[in-house]
This record gives structure tokens, C-alpha cells and sequence, in this order.
């Protein structure tokens, strides 16, 4: 095995996410939305902002899940 590299980046990026800290980004992504749903914007807009910043660290800019968040914080602000 010569991918050493890979291998190195990817244990970083495990120790850098836990169980714990992604369920609780997932739980705060499903109360930003039932705010959103219930039209209180700016704690919906807060809680996408914390959101994202998680998923930005932990999973990087470009993931699927980080672009998700990031289109729902946009269609918060934007009302």
C-alpha cells in the first residue's frame, strides 16, 4: 500500500469528526428548519450559521452535505 498519504488525511478527518458532534449538527439542521417552518427566520438563520460552520470544519466546503446547509441559510436570509 503506497497511498500512505490518503491514509493519513483520512485518519485526520475521522479524528476531527465524531458520532457525537455529527448527530448534533444534524439535530441543530432539523431545528433551524422547524424554525424556519414555524417563520421565526432569524433563530433559523443562527442555527444554519452554527450548522454550516460545523460541516465547513468537519466535512470541508465543497461536501454535498456543507452545500445543503449553505443553500438553506441562503433561502433563510433571503426570507
Amino acid at each position: 500500500m503506497r497511498n500512505t498519504g490518503a491514509r493519513r488525511a483520512n485518519s485526520r478527518h475521522a479524528a476531527s469528526t465524531s458520532p457525537t458532534a455529527g448527530a448534533a449538527a444534524a439535530a441543530r439542521s432539523n431545528l433551524a428548519g422547524a424554525y424556519a417552518a414555524a417563520g421565526d427566520w432569524d433563530r433559523a438563520a443562527s442555527s444554519y450559521e452554527r450548522v454550516l460552520a460545523d460541516f465547513r470544519r468537519a466535512l470541508g466546503k465543497e461536501h454535498p452535505l456543507t452545500e445543503t446547509v449553505r443553500k438553506r441559510l441562503a433561502a433563510v436570509r433571503a426570507g
